[in-house]
């Protein structure tokens, strides 16, 4: 008999699957006790043991090209059929590529986000790309606090 699960999931995303394994093992066990979770990262060396502990989705992020504008809008979009086809009631990112595509789909659906900063990456360290990573973080806090309530207008 097949269970047919009402409850809409929690997704925990990062860009690696060693990372969500190794930092966020604890939070996947706890919630899948009370929730229906799911796991999206791209597939490294640890996807099969963390397919074990949760529903792992595989997520196609070019982790080499991440300064590549074309490389991020393929992965924006990925990210955004794959929660349009989740439908998840949370959404928890980590790292800082992931956390700009989290805040801004979750701006764009409606649902509420958690964020982690886990290191700020090689653009926070680096003084050539400071205006780069500024225009980020500011992206981030602003989708992070914002709902689209319809086209172009957000609350």
């Amino acid at each position: 008999m097949i269970k047919i699960i009402k409850e809409r999931p929690v997704v925990i995303v990062a860009n690696s699957s060693l990372y969500i394994l190794h930092y966020r093992k604890l939070l996947i066990k706890s919630l899948k006790k009370n929730n229906h979770m799911i796991t999206i990262s791209p597939i490294d060396k640890a996807t099969k043991e963390l397919s074990r502990i949760s529903i792992h989705i595989p997520w196609r992020v070019n982790r080499k090209k991440d300064s590549n504008s074309i490389s991020f809008i393929f992965s924006f979009l990925r990210f955004i059929f794959l929660v349009r086809a989740i439908k998840p009631k949370l959404i928890h990112g980590h790292t800082l590529k992931t956390n700009l595509i989290v805040s801004i789909v979750s701006a764009i659906y409606g649902i509420p986000c958690i964020l982690s900063f886990t290191g700020l990456g090689r653009l926070s360290k680096s003084k050539k790309y400071n205006l780069i990573f500024n225009i980020i973080i500011k992206t981030i806090m602003f989708f992070s606090t914002r709902d689209l309530i319809r086209f172009y207008k957000f609350k």
